[in-house]
């Protein structure tokens, strides 16, 4: 029971994320959320997030950002969608086809975590709300925030809450397809 503290402990480091974890009860999720095909995750009618990049103010000065078009946000919302998927199946296999260039740190922390899971959890439920991403030659910052729900012991366990904590995913995009190549917690 003690294993998905010390798991989610060292994710809050090795990932960079600050999980916060919220006393009240999460909602139960409705029967088809998980055959949504495309998962809403960008907040187009009002930022759900503040869209500011996690980038310094040199850095910031020498980009030259825009927004992201409707195609170009619907090929990230399914990339995303994806990450979400792997998430909720507790599969580093599927991880990696959202994230090919994962380093070895990131995808220590996901397998520990997911272990984790396995061991004292029903499977996780993650929810990502991004505000529209911020692009530069190639390269979309995406900010969000994340919200992990799952139930601590196997059947009628409690119902725990880690979150929401604000995300920080650098993708990129090539030929209408998009990857993700960096996530990091932040401030």
């Amino acid at each position: 029971m003690s294993r998905v503290p010390k798991v989610l402990c060292l994710v809050v480091f090795t990932v960079g994320s600050a999980f916060a974890q919220k006393a009240s009860k999460a909602p139960e999720p409705a029967a088809d959320s998980r055959t949504n095909l495309h998962p809403v995750i960008f907040q187009r009618a009002a930022p759900a997030v503040e869209a500011t990049a996690s980038l310094s103010s040199a850095q910031l000065a020498q980009a030259n950002f825009r927004l992201a078009a409707e195609d170009e946000v619907d090929g990230m919302e399914r990339t995303l969608g994806g990450y979400v998927r792997a998430f909720e199946d507790l599969n580093i296999a599927e991880v990696k086809q959202v994230w090919p260039d994962i380093d070895r740190q990131h995808a220590t922390a996901f397998k520990d975590l997911f272990a984790g899971f396995k061991g004292v959890s029903t499977s996780p439920r993650l929810v990502l709300q991004c505000a529209i991403p911020r692009l530069s030659a190639g390269t979309a910052n995406v900010e969000c925030r994340e919200t992990i729900t799952y139930q601590s012991g196997k059947g009628k366990g409690k119902t725990k809450e880690l979150g929401p904590v604000k995300v920080s995913i650098q993708m990129k995009g090539e030929s209408g397809h998009w990857a993700v190549s960096d996530m990091r917690g932040s401030d």
